[in-house]
């Protein structure tokens, strides 16, 4: 791996660090709170509080620290079902003509549907659904979109030697598709799911925002910058510093995984 290379993960490992660290210093720390208030509404920057407070007069550090655990690990769950079954969807289509059919017609039929749109549809509906509604609306709208990419990539492997020859002995299908194909699809693999990792976590924010029920508590970064908007000329941290950890999580992401395809996701899914 060259020294590029690892210059693209030093974003997302610090990152994960300052995430977990957060979640290990709130679930460890004796007394730690940060649903507790500790000074007035909206006071700025100071040496007590490095961030100022929210509207509640809680510290916006402390929040901050444990807001981002439950956000991107609901995030991070989407993404990793959608890749996995994203790709067995891509192999199976690139091998047999019928599912390639279905795939093109699922992924016609899901750029159609507005994802925020579904999930706001899917929470009215089922009130008490919470993370199923975000989850089912994710990988529903999802997956086809990255089985598609995944036939793109597969579809070149497919035409080599190796994967003719196992056809031609008569392997079984799981066979093709576990053994033949999707070894040769790491690189497409990790590009896919920083795509979908990215537009996970901007899907969960945006439900958590809305105040669609999401089973998060209420320390998570998107809510933090919904209910804290209205300080923005008092303490813009309250609102600010949730919001740039959040674009920071896609950004840090997406400089990872960006180099990692073998084709252009976005250019092999139109």
């Amino acid at each position: 791996m060259t020294r590029r290379a690892v210059l693209r993960y030093i974003p997302v490992l610090a990152l994960a660090g300052f995430v977990i660290v957060g979640y290990l210093f709130a679930r460890f720390t004796p007394g730690f709170d940060a649903g507790a208030a500790t000074a007035v509404p909206f006071l700025t920057p100071s040496t007590e509080h490095l961030l100022g407070t929210d509207k509640l007069g809680r510290d916006v550090l402390d929040r901050l620290l444990v807001g981002g655990a439950g956000l991107l690990g609901l995030a991070l769950a989407l993404a990793v079902a959608v890749t996995a079954l994203g790709a067995v969807l891509g192999a199976l289509a690139a091998l047999r003509p019928a599912v390639d059919t279905a795939v093109r017609w699922l992924t016609d039929g899901a750029v159609l549907i507005p994802a925020v749109l579904a999930m706001l549809v899917l929470g009215a509906a089922l009130p008490g659904a919470g993370v199923a509604a975000i989850g089912v609306t994710g990988v529903v709208l999802g997956t086809p979109y990255a089985a598609k990419v995944f036939q793109s990539a597969a579809a070149v492997v497919v035409m080599s030697g190796h994967v003719e020859a196992a056809e031609g002995i008569g392997e079984p299908l799981p066979r093709l598709v576990f053994r033949e194909v999707l070894p040769s699809l790491r690189q497409t693999v990790v590009a896919v799911f920083g795509l979908r990792l990215v537009e996970a976590t901007y899907l969960v924010s945006t439900a958590a925002f809305l105040h669609v029920p999401t089973g998060l508590a209420d320390t998570n970064w998107a809510e933090s910058v919904r209910d804290n908007g209205a300080g923005l000329l008092l303490n813009p941290w309250a609102a600010l510093a949730p919001a740039l950890a959040i674009a920071a999580a896609s950004i840090a992401v997406t400089v990872a995984t960006r180099r990692s395809a073998v084709v252009d996701p976005v250019e092999a899914a139109r």
